[in-house]
């Protein structure tokens, strides 16, 4: 049977993975914290510097992260355990010049199947993630500094000296299946027309 008039050779069987639900998790802190009260937490990062080298401010900042080398776990059909090792790459501005710094750290997400949401609008099921899923995507985006202090240094080391940092992103888990997906359409290498 052809569709819209496109002849049966036109046919594509593809394989693609369809999303069955996804996860938003909006301004998670991936370096710092928040306390209960919500005030930031800064994370800890040492800066080598020289003796008389002071910083001054945070000029700018990159995050990466390795898409081959997020995990995830899939914990009895009822949660999914996130796992994304970050680098944050840190560009300070001194009294004589300039910095860099990086830092890896590894952000962990429990997240419970049913904050899984399908394109109805309505929760994932434990079934339905048991029988609909078996791929997963992680995408981050909307990187933001939320808080800076930089530590004045200490007289018995004046080589290093500490800033504390709240980085908060935007991290989307996309839960799939791979199926079989039929497409009719024009392919130029197959010389499928009217």
């Amino acid at each position: 049977m052809a569709c819209n008039n496109i002849p049966e050779e036109c046919q594509l069987d593809l394989w693609a993975k369809v999303i069955v639900a996804k996860n938003i998790q909006n301004d998670e802190p991936i370096l710092g914290s928040f306390d209960p009260y919500g005030e930031p937490v800064g994370e800890s990062i040492v800066v080598t510097v020289g003796s008389t080298e002071n910083i001054i401010c945070l000029e700018d900042f990159k995050v990466t992260f390795d898409p081959d080398q997020v995990t995830e776990d899939f914990i009895c059909t009822s949660k999914v355990v996130l796992t994304i090792p970050f680098t944050f790459f840190l560009f300070l501005k001194t009294n004589l010049g300039y910095v860099t710094a990086a830092t890896t750290k590894t952000f962990t997400k429990e997240i419970p199947v049913s904050e899984f949401i399908k394109l109805d609008g309505t929760p994932l099921t434990q079934s339905e993630f048991k029988t609909q899923v078996d791929q997963s995507k992680v995408v981050v985006c909307n990187y933001e500094l939320v808080d800076i202090d930089i530590v004045a240094k200490d007289p018995g080391d004046p080589t290093h000296q500490t800033i504390k940092l709240v980085i908060t992103a935007t991290i989307v888990d996309k839960l799939g299946k791979y199926r079989d997906v039929i497409v009719y359409g024009y392919l130029e290498d197959l010389g499928c027309r009217d």
